[in-house]
């Protein structure tokens, strides 16, 4: 820990500790409050200009992606709609490329959801926000807006129609002659009803995460504390600036405060008050210096672990929504 002998030095202990706690939004060294900034608004870029891959990434999460178990993007997908798609293929004699299907089955749905679920959902992100609760708020909307639509498109009355042609074009999509969409209990049939409908569940989880844990629990929080740690980093910025010329630093910085206390050391050791200075004002002063790192380290301790915590949370909407996205 740094000693903290001179004002400039304490104030320059502190300003590292809210340093800590600002951090930084640059790309790949991502902490802090900026960290959480960047990477918020990072997600609201993807939302605005490539929502199509996160239903792409969803779908995939969903009918699992072909790759690899080893691979560290493997994907295996659920059973409920998996299992499905296995015994498709096994009725088609000549199809024995389950991988194929499924990205079939991933394609038609997209092309599907394209103009009346997808798009109209991107439509609710026209641009990045300012703040972290807005650009959270906006990502929300987006998967509201998604979920709306498609689940007009899946209830009892919609879904046969919708599930039917979205059939009809992967069974073109493999060179099979269309007739599982004429069996509304055929097994590729019902594969693509499972997936509709737990998509149409993943994104509302989460929505409904975003606006539990992103908005209600801290999103307002961080941004009342943003702009208090940044004027408090600058001011602090300010206290700390190293003055070479002219010599006599600018008043209100630290090296101004040690610069006059010098002066008055000065004149009280010619006289008879050296010894209360020393007795009293100077064996104080050192008693509180003494403890400021302890406080500052309370200080900053209990910051951290605030700004842990909003971590943690941000961390835990990104670790679900990566779980459809990536």
């Amino acid at each position: 820990m740094q000693d903290p002998k001179t004002f400039e030095k304490i104030f320059q202990h502190i300003k590292t500790k809210v340093g800590d706690i600002k951090g930084s939004g640059r790309r790949g060294q991502e902490k802090g409050l900026e960290g959480i900034v960047a990477k918020v608004e990072g997600l609201a870029n993807a939302y605005k200009n490539g929502f199509k891959t996160s239903v792409d990434g969803w779908l995939e999460g969903i009918i699992g992606n072909g790759k690899p178990q080893w691979d560290r993007n493997y994907k295996p997908g659920l059973k409920a709609v998996t299992t499905w798609i296995k015994a498709y293929v096994q009725e088609q004699r000549n199809w024995k490329d389950e991988n194929a299907v499924k990205e079939q089955v991933k394609n038609k749905i997209k092309d599907e959801l394209s103009t009346e679920v997808t798009q109209k959902a991107q439509q609710q992100m026209d641009s990045v926000k300012n703040t972290i609760t807005d650009n959270i708020t906006a990502v929300k909307k987006v998967c509201e807006e998604f979920v709306k639509k498609l689940d007009e498109q899946i209830t009892k009355n919609s879904i046969k129609s919708f599930a039917n042609r979205i059939v009809n074009g992967i069974e073109r999509g493999i060179g099979v002659s269309p007739c599982s969409a004429d069996n509304p209990d055929s097994d590729l049939t019902t594969a693509v009803k499972y997936t509709l409908v737990a998509l149409c569940v993943a994104v509302k989880t989460v929505a409904d995460e975003l606006q539990s844990l992103g908005i209600g629990k801290f999103g307002d929080i961080l941004d009342q504390i943003k702009p208090t740690v940044d004027e408090l980093h600058g001011q602090l910025d300010k206290a700390t600036q190293n003055v070479s010329t002219p010599p006599t630093p600018g008043d209100g910085t630290a090296q101004a405060v040690d610069s006059k206390l010098g002066e008055v050391r000065e004149m009280v050791e010619k006289d008879a008050l050296v010894r209360k200075f020393n007795e009293q004002v100077k064996n104080e002063l050192q008693t509180a210096v003494g403890q400021l790192p302890g406080a500052v380290d309370d200080f900053n301790t209990k910051a951290q672990e605030q700004i842990r915590a909003a971590a943690t949370i941000v961390c835990k909407i990104q670790t679900n929504l990566t779980k459809y996205i990536a």
